[in-house]
């Protein structure tokens, strides 16, 4: 049987950025804090997946914004212009997956 990757589990620990062998794919944590720890607005060549791990996380596009709980799924198409920051207070966080 195959192993499957599975963004959800919670006991899988991530460095900071994850290569798959030769896939084009790539894992990382991002954590998000009402102390100002958010990413700043920014775009990259990569498709993105993200999927939030703990807490509430707020994606904020040009043309609006969506709030995810933990479990939710967000697709970010390359070179969209994004940043995320915490919904709630305390700690708030998402694995994102790349796909380069």
């Amino acid at each position: 049987m195959k192993s499957r990757l599975d963004l959800t589990d919670e006991s899988m620990t991530v460095e900071p950025e994850v290569m798959f062998g030769e896939l084009p794919v790539s894992v990382s944590e991002q954590n998000v804090r009402i102390d100002g720890s958010g990413s700043s607005r920014h775009r990259h060549s990569e498709a993105q997946l993200s999927i939030v791990t703990e807490g509430s996380v707020r994606f904020v596009f040009s043309d609006g914004e969506r709030t995810l709980e933990k479990g939710q799924v967000i697709f970010i198409n390359c070179m969209r212009l994004h940043e995320a920051h915490p919904a709630t207070e305390g700690a708030c966080s998402y694995r994102c997956v790349k796909f380069n």
